[in-house]
């Protein structure tokens, strides 16, 4: 019986003995993607500067899109809006207008930083091509906002009502597709390909799943051997081995208000 345990006792650290070399090149592997990969502190920081200024800019757009709602909505309520009711709101409208100019400065001022900093990394192709849809998306919602503001200087129009209506439609249209193209492209490229956030995450999980699969077997293989060694001893004499804990987890070392009486003459 004993030269059965030690047999099995054998195969038992054979196994064992190749599950650690796997796993020892799996954590090689892990590294050398991890190394492959490593971003130059300075580009860490540019790259982390533009997710801050893309970040404001979507910031700034919320700020100018609630703004605007509010004058939207006043007007979407009232159908019909006499001249005279334009002209005895004509203070308040003015500076409305004021403000919303004001607001989508910014806005430009702040895309106008954010593309200055993204530039940086324009010799990739793909960051290339989204710089550049960023460009033109931005300068739509310019040209948008420019709409909406020739609509206002406009309220003696019989289309005063419907004009603004249409301008501020269009701001929101444009905005709403700088706002995805921010999040959905910019942001994620930044992460996945300049600091290869993603993918090195990705793959870091991958290997440590595919490592736990491992774990179980390992533990059951040191669990036969211990009770193999126990019945081969049995009965004869032999000391039986003591039973030690075993640490066999890999992963242990490692406002201005608008109006709302418009429509009243």
């Amino acid at each position: 019986m004993i030269w059965v345990g030690a047999f099995f006792n054998f195969n038992a650290l054979i196994a064992i003995n190749s599950y650690l070399i796997e796993f020892n090149m799996l954590n090689k592997l892990a590294s050398s993607i991890q190394m492959s990969f490593e971003v130059p502190e300075q580009e860490k920081e540019i790259a982390s500067n533009t997710k801050d200024l893309f970040w404001e800019v979507l910031r700034l757009l919320t700020i100018g899109e609630d703004h605007l709602e509010k004058m939207y909505n006043v007007f979407q309520k009232h159908e019909n809006i006499p001249i005279k009711s334009v002209k005895k709101y004509i203070g308040v409208i003015s500076r409305y207008k004021e403000v919303v100019k004001e607001n989508y400065e910014k806005i430009m001022q702040a895309s106008a930083e954010a593309l200055n900093e993204f530039d940086f990394f324009s010799s990739d192709t793909q960051t290339l091509e989204i710089l550049n849809s960023f460009e033109s998306s931005i300068k739509d919602v310019e040209k948008q906002i420019e709409i909406f503001l020739e609509a206002v200087e406009d309220y003696e129009s019989d289309n005063f009502r419907n004009g603004v209506i249409k301008g501020i439609e269009g701001v929101k249209k444009q905005s709403a597709q700088v706002e995805n193209l921010v999040k959905e492209r910019i942001i994620e490229h930044i992460d996945a390909n300049i600091l290869a956030k993603d993918w090195i995450a990705d793959t870091n999980s991958d290997l440590k799943d595919k490592m736990k699969e491992r774990d179980p077997m390992v533990t059951r293989l040191f669990q036969e051997r211990q009770n193999a060694l126990e019945s081969a001893t049995s009965g004869n004499g032999m000391v039986q081995p003591s039973k030690k804990e075993q640490s066999l987890n890999p992963s242990d070392a490692a406002s201005i208000r608008f109006p709302t009486d418009f429509g009243q003459s």
